[in-house]
């Protein structure tokens, strides 16, 4: 999990400055807050000397539309200055979940493009078995 977490801030932070601070977003389900992926984000970045601000809005059995539908992550994406906004769909190895990444990223995309904001997917998919 630390060398996944490595990769992900080396790959957020590596269009930025060490001195500048990286505003990121998380929006997702109970993967994204019962690991509380942020808090991890933010300590592993500390470690590698790279400074990371971050928020999340994430809730049990939550799919990246049920948080578009709400209209808080396009609220914060309009009134914040995001760098990042990471979206957590899964199981995305699945078709339902595969075509809510696709068509509703779409609309997270559009929005993030409007805003200067770089959007970032964090997918998982189960075991074949």
């Amino acid at each position: 999990m630390r060398r996944s977490l490595i990769l992900l801030i080396v790959l957020i932070t590596s269009f930025v400055s060490f001195s500048q601070t990286t505003r990121i977003l998380f929006v997702g389900n109970s993967l994204t807050y019962t690991n509380n992926l942020p808090e991890l984000v933010e300590k592993e970045a500390k470690r590698e000397g790279l400074k990371v601000q971050t928020k999340m809005i994430a809730f049990p059995n939550y799919a990246i539309i049920d948080h578009w539908d709400d209209g808080e992550v396009q609220k914060l994406i309009q009134s914040e200055k995001y760098d990042y906004v990471v979206v957590q769909q899964g199981p995305s190895s699945q078709d339902e979940g595969r075509r809510m990444l696709i068509e509703d990223g779409a609309r997270y995309q559009k929005l993030c493009q409007n805003h200067g904001t770089q959007l970032v997917y964090f997918m998982v998919w189960p075991s074949r078995t």
